[in-house]
């Protein structure tokens, strides 16, 4: 390389440089070669320019200043003085020991909705000064592209505009004045769909894997089954939440009551628990102590020996095959009556705990509250136990001999009166006691001065029912609002309120408002709602003993009496198991309850619709019939739906449903089969309607039947053992259908307040007698029971007649000769309120149009 002579240059002027970059610059380089060139003039011979690095003042011979020139990036020249006043230049070859900077590490990725953040450590810089960092971003960590964020030095970066709820990766790489470095492993995130401590105002729809930041807050009754989702820390999920199987939650959160939980789940730090968590689809993974919510409702299997939680809240319930640490504590109600667990040994169970059939206790001694229930079959031969009063043990349940079972306990076979001790007070390996007199059977009468102490049993959302064998008293409700216990007390008969004694047995009698008076069969049982919040129907079953059911009362004939507002009364919504000696009723509400024969006596109907007696004859149309329907008629023109029956046992119910919804059918206004005992319920149905179904019952039958008049009348009459005649029946045609009229009580009619169509009101007396029936002389008299129906008052279309008694006398025989007809004159009524008499009849004023039912809502 030629370059122009400039000045002279000395040799020595190294000694001379009093720049410290260029000092460094030099002790750094290494000389690999070194060229004497004629300097010709100021440019590289390639046209480039020549750049002075310095310039050296140090020469005092010649008094001109040196220079070090750079060539190239890695070449230098250097200018010094020669023979002749020549000027020359030295070059060198140079190579720097910096490089560029070191890979970065790790990439901390942390999504957000609109944003991702990027965090680094700063790597080696090289030996030269870090200036800028390249953030690289990838869709599937391949096909690469560079995200332009400007120059800096900073190892923190913010990504934007990437969609949300994606995936990305990202990679990083350090520059300095020698190049780029090595770029780092990628990392990768996923952008959440919405933003931190998002609020959703109502429940929408998710698609799977959408992510939530933390802090979001969901309203009640949101649905993530169909897929799982990702949340971030601390989200409140409000009420009744469901969750797809596999759904993981890594950090705490807030669940609300009634959280619904997938099959598969995994929970992490410990959570906030509402009531009632369902975890049922299948087994979950707690991997750190939970504290569970009350009523907490577990699957099959569960195991939960890895950590212990807290199982201290009220009626949590457990499916069969649990296993448990020792020492756990369960709270009061628990339930394990699904199926037999694994406990640990010395755990603790609160009051009113139920317990599965065929639990092996093994050799573990267990802490029990009082109010226990196990189920049949508990083996408790392996170890004596602990317990207390109101436990109630199932058939089949085994003890070690000197076991001592308190007084007050329930074992199967009745309610303890004193205490005995296995294998003492008992054959070997039994503990029946020999003194029958130590123990109440169920349907036993309880002497006066006796007052056994009050038991309890759990009620949940989970287990709406339970049994006390011992105690003959099973129950079950249709609604449990809130969870807790169900108190049952057997009376004194002392004390048993409105009661009279009969003889010294423990019997009494009370007069009821609807039966006349009965007589007890059994023990009298308070039963009450205890911490438990119940509405709807409950069904109510108790024990008797038939040696105790009275001369001349058939049991198929037995009755529940009730005791409610102030009040003795016989349910009527019953059935009577002859197998097992049980009676059944539905009912609406709690009090006292026992078991009675037949009423002696009639009383006033509490049914909203009449028909039939109060006095119950179970055969009175053959072996388990008491109800008889005869004719129904719907006219397509007026719309009105007629129905004929007959009840030998208790006061008709009866109701029409169409696609409208459902009504009542009230008494008519008009009975002209009154004589016939045969009474007439009508109701007006919608126009227009293709099918409707009729439902009929009374104490001990039911009815239920649809029909299709396909826009024309209908006509059905029935036949069967009716004891009337067709013309009787109100037709002189008999269809030969007959009815499947069943033996089973069915659901009490709703009542609908409803327009009848009918103008003139019959006058009804309070108390009819009945004409004496034609019937052949035989050699055998034949006893009939026919309940003489009659209305206790007259009222307006829209005062529907809502309650009719009805006084049953059987036909008298007179050995079957034939009696003269006896005439009774009618009485004369008085009209009530919206009617006038008319020849002797009331007559109703009504409008001429008359509302259809559907009106009055």
């Amino acid at each position: 390389m030629t370059l122009q002579k400039k000045n002279k240059y000395s040799p020595i002027f190294l000694y001379y440089m009093n720049f410290k970059k260029f000092i460094i610059v030099f002790l750094s380089v290494t000389l690999l070669t070194s060229t004497l060139i004629p300097i010709e003039d100021s440019f590289a011979n390639d046209g480039s320019s020549i750049t002075e690095v310095a310039t050296l003042e140090h020469d005092e011979i010649w008094g001109a200043h040196n220079s070090l020139v750079q060539v190239d990036s890695d070449t230098y020249a250097l200018a010094y003085s020669g023979e002749g006043n020549d000027g020359y230049i030295s070059t060198f070859t140079i190579t720097s020991s910096t490089t560029a900077p070191s890979q970065v590490g790790t990439v901390t990725v942390t999504p957000g909705t609109d944003t991702t953040a990027l965090s680094w450590s700063a790597p080696s810089d090289g030996g030269s000064s870090i200036t800028d960092y390249i953030i690289q971003i990838s869709p599937d960590d391949s096909n690469w592209s560079t995200f332009s964020d400007g120059t800096s030095t900073a190892t923190t970066a913010t990504v934007t505009g990437l969609p949300k709820g994606t995936a990305y990766y990202f990679k990083v790489a350090a520059v300095n004045s020698v190049g780029t470095g090595s770029y780092s492993s990628s990392g990768s995130g996923t952008s959440y769909n919405y933003a931190e401590n998002y609020t959703f105002t109502g429940t929408q729809s998710f698609d799977t894997g959408t992510r939530f930041q933390a802090g979001t807050t969901f309203k009640a009754n949101q649905d993530f089954s169909g897929g799982a989702m990702t949340f971030g820390a601390n989200q409140v999920f409000d009420e009744g939440t469901k969750f797809a199987a596999s759904q993981s939650f890594g950090s705490a959160q807030t669940f609300g009551d009634a959280q619904e939980f997938g099959s598969g789940g995994t929970f992490a730090a410990a959570n906030t628990w509402g009531e009632k968590a369902d975890f049922s689809a299948g087994t979950q993974t707690f991997n750190a102590a939970q504290t569970f919510g009350a009523a907490a409702k577990f699957a099959a299997n569960q195991d939960f020996t890895n950590v212990d939680h807290d199982f201290s809240a009220a009626a949590m319930f457990f499916n069969s095959g649990g296993q448990f640490s020792a020492g756990e504590v369960m709270g009061v109600g628990a339930d394990f009556s699904s199926g037999a667990q694994t406990f640990g040994a010395g755990m603790t169970f609160g009051e009113s705990t139920a317990f599965a059939d065929s639990q092996d206790w093994g050799a573990n001694a267990q802490t029990f509250d009082k109010y226990m229930h196990f189920g049949d079959s508990n083996d408790f031969t392996g170890k004596i136990q602990t317990f207390m009063e109101g436990t109630s043990f199932g058939s089949g349940t085994t003890f070690k001999d000197t076991q001592t079972i308190p007084v007050n306990t329930i074992p199967a076979f009745g309610v303890m009166l004193e205490q005995i001790t296995c294998g003492t007070d008992t054959s070997a390996n039994t503990c029946i006691p020999n003194d029958a007199s130590k123990y109440l059977a169920p349907g036993e009468f309880l002497t006066a001065g006796q007052d056994p102490a009050a038991t309890s049993n759990s009620i949940s959302s989970n287990d709406k029912s339970f049994a006390v064998e011992g105690a003959g008293l099973e129950m079950s409700f249709a609604s449990v609002t809130g969870d807790g216990t169900i108190t049952s007390d057997l009376y004194d008969p002392a004390n048993i309120p409105a009661s009279t004694a009969v003889g010294d047995t423990g019997k009494v009698s009370v007069s009821t408002s609807n039966a006349g008076t009965v007589e007890t069969i059994g023990s009298v049982t308070n039963v009450s709602t205890g911490t438990a919040t119940i509405s709807g129907d409950i069904t109510i079953t108790l024990s008797y003993t038939e040696s105790n059911i009275p001369a001349g009362t058939a049991e198929s004939d037995l009755t529940m009496i009730h005791y409610t507002g102030g009040e003795w009364k016989t349910e009527s919504n019953c059935t009577v198991d002859e197998t097992n000696n049980k009676i059944s009723c539905t009912v609406t509400s709690l009090s006292p309850f026992g078991v009675g024969g037949s009423g002696s006596g009639s009383g006033s109907s509490s049914s909203s619709s009449g028909g039939g007696g109060n006095n119950c004859d179970s055969k009175g149309f053959g072996t388990g019939k008491s109800l008889m329907v005869y004719n129904v008629n719907y006219s397509i023109d007026t719309n009105l739906v007629t129905l004929q029956a007959y009840s030998t046992c208790g006061t008709v119910s009866a109701s029409v449903t169409t696609d409208s919804g459902k009504q009542s059918m009230g008494l008519s206004l008009e009975q002209p089969l009154i004589d016939e005992n045969i009474v007439l319920y009508s109701a007006i149905l919608p126009e227009g309607i293709t099918d409707f179904s009729i439902a009929v019952n009374n104490k001990k039958n039911t009815f239920d039947e649809r029909y299709y008049p396909h826009g024309n009348d209908l006509n059905r009459t029935y036949t069967g053992e009716t004891m009337y005649t067709s013309q009787q029946q109100g037709t002189s045609i008999t269809s030969g259908y007959t009815s499947d009229q069943h033996g089973v009580v069915a659901n009490t009619a709703v009542d609908v307040v409803m327009m009848s169509d009918e103008k003139i009101v019959k006058p009804i007396a309070n108390e009819m007698v009945n004409e004496k029936q034609n019937v052949p002389k035989t050699s055998e008299s034949i006893s009939q029971y026919i309940p003489e129906p009659v209305a206790d008052s007259v009222v307006s279309p829209v005062e529907f007649i809502s309650e009719a008694s009805y006084i049953s006398e059987p036909v008298e025989s007179n050995d079957m000769i034939p009696s003269e007809p006896q005439y009774i004159p009618e009485p004369t009524p008085t009209c009530g309120m919206g009617t006038v008499m008319v020849d002797g009849y009331c007559v109703v004023l009504q409008n001429e149009t008359p509302k259809p039912w559907w009106k009055f809502w």
